[in-house]
This record gives C-alpha cells, structure tokens and sequence, in this order.
C-alpha cells in the first residue's frame, strides 16, 4: 500500500499466489508448512487491503458473506485459517471470529455480517458437539434456513 498499488490488483494477486500454492499442494509439489505459511501471510495482509480498498472508495464484488471460527472449547486454528483464506481467494467476504466461539457469538456475527455461510471448525471429538449446539441455536433464532452451515474437523 505504501508503494501505492491499486488494493484490488494487490488482492487479485495475492488471490493468484494462494491458488498456486493450493494446487501445487494438491500436486504434491509442495507441503503443509508451506500451505499454513501462504495462508498466514494472507490472513496478515488481507486486512491491511482491506482497509486500503475502504479507504479508496474502491468495490470488490463478494460472491456472499462467510462467518468462520472454532467453536467453544477448541482452540485450534489451523484448518480454519486455511478454510478463510482459500474462500478469501475464491471470492467470498469473510469474517473471522478466532477460537473459542460460543454459538452466541456465532449468531450475533451471522447477523452484524448478514452471512451467508456459517463455517465452524472442531478439531477435538468432544468439542464437535458444539457445532450442533450452534445449528440448534440457529434453529430457536429461526435462521438455520438462512444460512449455509458448514463443518469441519
């Protein structure tokens, strides 16, 4: 940003760079560091784009609104970082919430981002429950038909 490139080609160009390193890890050509470390340093800079776009008046076309994070009890972050950077480079506007999640905090992120999606992460047994905790609070909100529900470990 200092050397004042237009936000958007600097994101379409990170975009590109995160593919490659996706497919390249999907050809065997490269390994899991190298995938964590090209989706940590997009997660590092993709806020400070962000921002530059905002700043400028500048649109970028979301194809919808993603909330993400680990749910209550879990702290692992991983899959999750990898998940948001992978949708970041498809397109998608997405909202990170951390680890640890309660499913209030889901749901008042899902209406504060007007989310499409909901991605939740449980990498231990005994916190995927909380993924169902969270469907049900959605179900009681009476939003769970609103909403793409996405798990994973």
């Amino acid at each position: 940003m200092e050397e004042k490139i237009n936000p958007l080609k600097a994101l379409d160009a990170m975009t590109e760079a995160i593919r490659q390193v996706g497919d390249a890890f999907g050809r065997g050509e490269l390994w899991l560091p190298d995938l964590v470390g090209a989706a940590d340093a997009m997660q590092a800079a993709t806020p400070i784009i962000e921002e530059e776009i905002k700043r400028t008046g500048s649109k970028r076309e979301a194809l919808g609104s993603v909330v993400a994070g680990t749910v209550f009890s879990d702290i692992h972050s991983i899959g999750k970082t990898m998940v948001c950077t992978l949708l970041t480079a498809e397109g998608f506007e997405m909202h990170d919430l951390g680890a640890n999640i309660k499913a209030e905090e889901f749901l008042d992120a899902i209406e504060k981002y007007k989310a499409d999606i909901l991605t939740m992460s449980a990498l231990l047994t005994m916190t995927a429950p909380e993924q169902r905790k969270v469907i049900s609070a959605l179900k009681e909100k009476g939003i769970r038909d609103k909403v793409i529900c996405l798990g994973y470990l």
